[in-house]
């Protein structure tokens, strides 16, 4: 049996999903983190489970709705599991409503029931039940409670067709607009007759949202929350972790170089395992510490509400560079990866601030990229990296907000999507989604460093460790690498104002992945952290001013392989694919150009 989880964005459809199948789809607080459904089995009754997009109504008006609609639509026989916000009921029951006009067999979830409790709400589920006909579970998903009567519910059938009260000529006839306000109509009466409200002290989220959402002290806090972020995940506790992971990658490195030098293994091979795939892989991992922290923090901040308050807050702002709030969500997302940024653009119906939007994306420095900005800051800017890491993402919007005006100038303007969602309550994140978040994240870095970083580390060791006659060459400077880079090292002379075939290299390998450029530059100097790589002879000519420009290029120019391909499937055309390309390639040269000039005529 196929059992569906419909509902309004926010009411924990993909929450109670989670619980159902253990399977850790990510969790938002805006519309769009749902953007296909999702599918997988529940873990107790082998039911496939499909997790549907969040929709208000059964009209579709954008791409995300336009599944759910479909999928009702095309699933008649389906089960539904009609998953509500208890605490904002009247707005969820219109959803219930449609639903019963179409006939399909549902349980009513009521979620949140911790909340309820809380704020002085009691629901009479009874009255309800015979209200819709339709069995009614009161459950909340936090606190685990109630999952289990939910599923035995699912397991019985409604009675039949409902005949709902409104049900009359005069409605059928009706237009939709003068429908929906005889449905509301009920909704009002349905509520008065099941939902009772006592006296209860000043709603935590009102008192939190005075300060979050006043119009003076907004952005503000959202400037101190993120430099808090960046402080904790590149200062000093990611600092602290990461040299306990570089410890230990060193003593591994030492270790099995001398284990290969006493069981005499050929040069060759002992250079591959220890220089090439060792010392790739290692160089990307040391920074793993730095990125659960910030993976953490940022799941935190998605699952707690505040992420929905950010796109409310900055709504005005946008819409100042023909975009909104909505626009806002894949920038979001593009501080994770540009890839679910990329596709989370489907939610935005107008052609024009799609188009922009999937042109601005991989200006977000996502985390692969926070292992190249760390490497550089933790030695150039001792003591201040977390500054530079900042410094770097507030950049990003900088460039974004440039971007946007500029390229609005060739894209048809658009009027506003109609950007409205529900701020939902703050709540508590909770500990096992965050675990399960992180780890997922965590564990999707760790396959890309033993898959493709490693074998990307395989092609650049034989390449700077063979030469023209494919002999082992003792310098890099006699190698294939040096010799393919050498023509093109004069396009990062202005950059860099030097000629390093080596940098070119590691900046071409990062369209792979851009964590790749660490790994590739650790292969280079045959060396580990950023003490070894920069001493080395290939990048010893660093300044702190070239250093910053070059991470500034790499940063903002354009993303890897897996990302460009996402953007061209979505943008629908290669021309424009091209073009995107090329601009942002052109943009972050002209940026990492400018702060070379600058840097050094001042400093």
């Amino acid at each position: 049996m196929t059992i569906a989880l419909i509902g309004n964005q926010n009411s924990g459809k993909t929450s109670l999903f989670n619980a159902l199948t253990s399977s850790g789809e990510r969790v938002g607080n805006w519309a769009g983190v749902t953007v296909g459904d999702s599918r997988a089995k529940d873990k107790k009754t082998g039911c496939e489970i499909v997790d549907l997009p969040g929709t208000y109504s059964l009209t579709p008006y954008s791409p995300e709705e336009k599944v759910t609609t479909d999928f009702v639509n095309e699933n008649p026989d389906a089960f539904f599991i009609n998953v509500a916000d208890a605490t904002e009921l009247e707005r969820s029951l219109y959803l219930t409503l449609l639903l019963i006009e179409k006939n399909v067999d549902f349980v009513l979830a009521l979620n949140m029931l911790d909340l309820c409790s809380k704020r002085g709400i009691n629901i009479d589920e009874k009255k309800l039940e015979k209200h819709l006909n339709r069995n009614v579970v009161k459950i909340s998903v936090k606190k685990k409670i109630g999952i289990n009567g939910l599923i035995n519910g699912v397991l019985t059938k409604s009675a039949g067709k409902t005949q709902l009260p409104y049900y009359c000529a005069a409605f059928f006839s009706a237009s939709e607009s003068k429908r929906a306000k005889i449905r509301y109509d009920h909704i009002e009466k349905i509520i008065a007759d099941c939902v009772f409200k006592s006296a209860t002290k000043k709603d935590a989220t009102s008192v939190i949202d005075k300060i979050i959402l006043n119009k003076w002290a907004a952005i503000p806090v959202f400037a101190l929350v993120m430099t808090g972020i960046f402080t904790l995940s590149v200062g000093s506790v990611g600092n602290a972790a990461s040299y306990l992971v570089e410890s230990v990658a060193e003593f591994v490195r030492n270790a099995l170089s001398s284990l290969f030098e006493s069981a005499k293994v050929a040069d060759w091979l002992s250079s591959l395992v220890v220089d090439g795939m060792i010392s790739g892989a290692c160089a990307v991992l040391a920074f793993l510490p730095k990125l659960i922290i910030l993976y953490f923090c940022l799941s935190v901040l998605n699952s707690s509400g505040y992420m929905a308050r950010v796109a409310f807050i900055f709504d005005e702002l946008m819409k100042k560079i023909n975009l909104d709030g909505k626009a806002l969500v894949p920038l979001i997302i593009g501080t994770g990866c540009s890839v679910p940024a990329a596709e989370s653009a489907k939610t935005i119906k107008s052609g024009g601030k799609k188009t922009l939007v999937l042109f601005l994306v991989p200006f977000v420095p996502c985390s692969a990229k926070l292992p190249l900005i760390a490497l550089f800051a933790d030695f150039f800017f001792k003591g201040r990296s977390w500054a530079i890491v900042t410094l770097l993402y507030f950049a990003s919007i900088f460039c974004i907000v440039v971007s946007a005006k500029f390229l609005s100038l060739f894209f048809k303007k658009c009027d506003s999507d109609g950007f409205v969602f529900d701020l939902p309550s703050y709540k508590l994140p909770s500990a096992s989604f965050v675990f399960k978040d992180v780890s997922k994240k965590t564990l999707s870095f760790i396959k890309r460093a033993g898959s493709v970083i490693v074998l990307s580390s395989v092609v650049v060791w034989f390449l700077s460790s063979f030469g023209s006659d494919f002999t082992l060459v003792s310098s890099v400077k006699d190698s294939l690498l040096y010799y393919l880079g050498k023509g093109l090292s004069f396009v990062l002379y202005p950059i860099l104002k030097t000629f390093s075939p080596s940098a070119l290299c590691a900046t071409i390998s990062g369209m792979v992945a851009k964590e790749q450029i660490v790994s590739t530059m650790s292969v280079i100097s045959r060396a580990g952290g950023a003490e070894g790589i920069f001493l080395s002879g290939e990048f010893s000519f660093f300044t702190p001013v070239s250093a910053l420009a070059f991470v500034t290029f790499n940063v903002f120019c354009p993303p890897c392989i897996s990302a460009i391909a996402t953007i061209r499937k979505e943008l629908k055309s290669f021309k424009l694919a091209v073009f995107a390309f090329l601009y942002q390639l052109f943009f972050a040269y002209l940026l990492a150009l400018v702060i070379s000039i600058v840097g050094n005529l001042f400093i």
